[in-house]
């Protein structure tokens, strides 16, 4: 029996965390408590100091052995700024789209992450969520302390996948 999570529900509770760099202001206890129920052991660890930090961040993994699969991404976002028509930590369904801040960098991305890991209950090998509260801002306490972080418990996937829209293309446009 799998437990099935719906993506855009979980989307929609990351977004409603204003989590602005770097605070992460409750997702990385909703992300949690997603990926418990699911098999996933949780570590969350805090680096850094202010003017930067301190930054939380999120390592979860399941099951051992090889291969490892990664999923990567942040759960901070930028401040709003001017312009939005609702409030921004408003999730909100228009258009059949999902609107809210970092509903699409990267909040959305993650909670696929999580509901594609509940479709799999069982596998071989290792999953994993590597999953920073710095990537907007300085990113030096995000992902570099996880990295050490992992280094130094001998952790070393062997694919990561990450979340990140880093084109402005569309569809099969872009191949």
């Amino acid at each position: 029996m799998t437990l099935a999570i719906d993506p855009i529900e979980l989307a929609s509770r990351l977004v409603a965390c204003p989590s602005v760099t770097p605070r992460e202001a409750g997702a990385l206890t909703v992300l949690g408590e997603a990926l418990e129920p699911l098999g996933f052991q949780v570590h969350r660890f805090v680096s850094g100091s202010p003017p930067d930090g301190p930054v939380e961040n999120l390592f979860a993994t399941r099951g051992s052995g090889g291969p490892h699969f990664a999923f990567a991404g942040h759960v901070d976002v930028v401040p709003p700024g001017q312009g939005w028509t609702s409030d921004p930590f408003v999730p909100e369904i228009r258009g059949g789209l999902l609107h809210g801040r970092g509903a699409v960098d990267m909040k959305g991305a993650i909670a696929a992450f999580v509901a594609a890991c509940s479709e799999i209950p069982e596998h071989r090998g290792t999953l994993s969520f590597i999953i920073t509260g710095d990537e907007e801002g300085p990113a030096i306490h995000g992902t570099q302390a996880i990295m050490a972080w992992m280094e130094e418990r001998g952790i070393r996937p062997d694919m990561i996948l990450i979340g990140e829209p880093t084109s402005e293309a569309r569809g099969s446009a872009m191949w």
